[in-house]
C-alpha cells in the first residue's frame, strides 16, 4: 500500500488526537508498517499493542518508525492509530 497523510481535518489544533482505523487483507508473509507521527502514536493491529512512541517530528524534518507486524492472521485483518 503507498504511503499518505492522513488527518481528521485540515490542520490540527493544539493537544488534538484524532484515531484511525484501516482494514486490509492479509494471506501470509512478512509485513511490516512504516509510519511517521507529529508527536505520539499508539498503534494497535486486531487490538492488540503493535507499537507506540513519541516523534520529533518537524515539517522540514520527518522521523520514520518501522516495526515488524505480528499477530496477523489470514484473511481480514484491522489496524488501529491513536494519535496525538
Amino acid at each position: 500500500m503507498k504511503a499518505q497523510w492522513i488527518w481528521a481535518q485540515k490542520e490540527a489544533e493544539p493537544d488534538e488526537y484524532a484515531e484511525f482505523y484501516f482494514d486490509f487483507d492479509y494471506s501470509g508473509g512478512d509485513c511490516s508498517l512504516r509510519f511517521c507521527a507529529d508527536s505520539m502514536v499508539t498503534v494497535y493491529l486486531n487490538n492488540a499493542l503493535a507499537a507506540f512512541g513519541k516523534y520529533p517530528d518537524y515539517p522540514h524534518y520527518r522521523v520514520e518508525d518501522t516495526v515488524k507486524l505480528t499477530g496477523m492472521r489470514q484473511g481480514r485483518n484491522r489496524i488501529a492509530f491513536e494519535v496525538w
